[in-house]
């Protein structure tokens, strides 16, 4: 049996053993003569017995060659999901019974990352503009406590609506406009 064969055969067994086997061609020492392993009928080297009173030992795991990965995992402050700018809770198309969701829509994100959104109502005929801010303070007043109501200084009639959290500023109005009772309803997140 030639050199190669040789290294070969003995790496496999060692391998199919579960154990690490160096040649000794490979490793330059001399052949330890009472090391050898009894053949088996087959004529491959039988697997090593422990000595008597002591448990075999396990084979080591071959370890991955898997790559550890270059991109460190999010920091705790990170937001990977977006979660930080879900909407709030209240702002929903369906948060005015009776009413009609015209227009929903969003604002670019400016230098900040930060944006608006927008909601835009047609409601029941019959609406006062007195009835839809009460309603509007009734669905967003537990999540920003400090709602002011005013008369709109830009269009007589209208009511205008604001408050603020630390994370949003809201602005809500209710009025007529072209003949049709409205209620727009915004929020800008201010970080």
């Amino acid at each position: 049996m030639d050199f190669c064969s040789r290294s070969c055969l003995v790496a496999l067994v060692a391998l199919a053993l579960g154990g690490a086997c160096v040649s000794p061609e490979v490793s330059g020492k001399k052949a330890d003569p009472s090391a050898a392993k009894p053949a088996t009928s087959s004529g491959t080297a039988a697997a090593p017995q422990p000595a008597a009173g002591t448990a075999p030992t396990p084979a080591e795991p071959i370890a991955p060659s898997i790559p550890e990965p270059t991109t460190p995992p999010p920091a705790a402050g990170d937001d990977p999901l977006g979660t930080r700018f879900a909407d709030p809770s209240w702002f929903r198309k369906e948060m005015l019974e009776g009413a009609t969701a015209v227009d929903v829509n969003r604002s670019e994100r400016n230098e900040k990352g930060l944006f608006s959104s927008q909601i835009l109502f047609d409601l029941p005929a019959g609406t006062t503009a007195e009835q839809c801010a009460e309603k509007l303070e009734a669905k967003v007043k537990a999540d920003v406590p400090n709602l002011v109501r005013a008369p709109d200084a830009a269009a007589p009639g209208r009511l205008k609506i604001t408050g603020d959290t630390p994370r949003y500023r809201v602005t809500m109005l209710c009025g007529e406009a072209k003949g049709v009772m409205r209620a727009y309803v915004g929020f800008e997140w201010l970080e």
